[in-house]
């Protein structure tokens, strides 16, 4: 896509400079970690490492692009109030 395209894409009307700049970074960010994770498997060291910045970082603006879900584990599952009750109840 050319970078003519990608203004009119991410902006589409006129507005200030500095809210088109947000708007062009925000899509320019969000196109670049869908890439990345998608190009290391959902891989968030090989990612971090790829991307050069922390593993934290990455995490961070993966989840503020709605990129990233934090694994659930077994520890989670103590926290439903179903599992309580019995466990209360056994």
């Amino acid at each position: 896509m050319s970078s003519t395209g990608m203004i009119t894409i991410v902006m589409g009307e006129k507005m200030p400079y500095k809210v088109a700049k947000r708007r062009l970074m925000a899509a320019f960010e969000k196109m670049y970690f869908a890439e990345l994770i998608e190009r290391t498997s959902g891989n968030l060291s090989a990612a971090s490492r790829e991307a050069k910045l922390s593993r934290r970082h990455v995490r961070s603006l993966l989840q503020r692009h709605d990129l990233y879900t934090p694994p659930r584990n077994d520890a989670d599952m103590a926290d439903l109030p179903g599992l309580m009750e019995e466990e209360a109840i056994g």
